[in-house]
């Protein structure tokens, strides 16, 4: 049986900012994991990105406007993922930002499901994101207070910091608050986080005696 085939059609979705409130606010999601703007359509798609843009395991994130056509068990059906990702090893990833209420109709979870199915059989990841799992605390909060942080410049300050390239030489155990020490304070270290600079754990607050290791790249 030959290989089945994403059918893609280049339909890409308007998008503009506007500023109107609610479920229509659209908007473009500065990146330093795309050198352009990210278009967003929801607040969900933003929270999206956010978490994509400190997630080290991505190392690229875009937009994704293009249709495809799923061959689903009651015929073929159009879909149209929001974003794809790239890890480490360069692999692809799509994925679906839903609301926990549209996730929950029986028609939409019938044709994520199908679609997830669809693409695996193709060789291709797809996963959808939940509302619920996309505003869970207190990671939302923690992410949306480093975003004001994470800038290029600071990024290449710090990573030339003789502290920092000492952290990254050595394999002596060291914790945020040593690290703030030797550093001269703890908003340089916050400021690590933002920049991809220091592994943390983004469901709990950061805290001096978590251990302070360098993020390869």
């Amino acid at each position: 049986m030959p290989r089945r085939r994403a059918k893609q059609t280049n339909a890409p979705r308007k998008r503009k900012v506007v500023t109107r409130s609610g479920e229509g606010m659209r908007g473009y999601f500065p990146s330093l994991k795309n050198p352009d703007p990210i278009p967003w359509e929801s607040l969900l798609e933003r929270t999206a990105l956010l978490i994509f843009e400190f997630d080290p395991q991505i190392v690229a994130v875009a937009s994704y406007q293009t249709e495809i056509t799923v061959e689903g068990p009651e015929g073929d059906f159009s879909t149209y993922p929001d974003f794809r990702t790239w890890d480490r090893e360069q692999l692809p990833h799509l994925w679906e930002i839903k609301p926990n209420s549209k996730a929950a109709n029986p028609k939409v979870a019938n044709r994520l499901r199908w679609t997830k199915e669809f693409l695996a059989s193709i060789g291709q990841r797809y996963d959808v994101l939940l509302g619920k799992d996309l505003l869970r605390q207190p990671r939302l909060d923690l992410l949306n207070e480093l975003r004001h942080y994470r800038r290029s410049f600071e990024r290449d300050r710090l990573r030339a910091l003789p502290v920092y390239r000492s952290l990254c030489a050595s394999r002596q155990p060291m914790t945020l608050g040593q690290l703030a020490t030797e550093l001269g304070g703890w908003n340089e270290v916050v400021r690590m986080c933002a920049n991809s600079l220091i592994w943390f754990d983004p469901d709990q607050p950061l805290h001096p005696d978590l251990p302070a290791g360098p993020i390869e790249e």
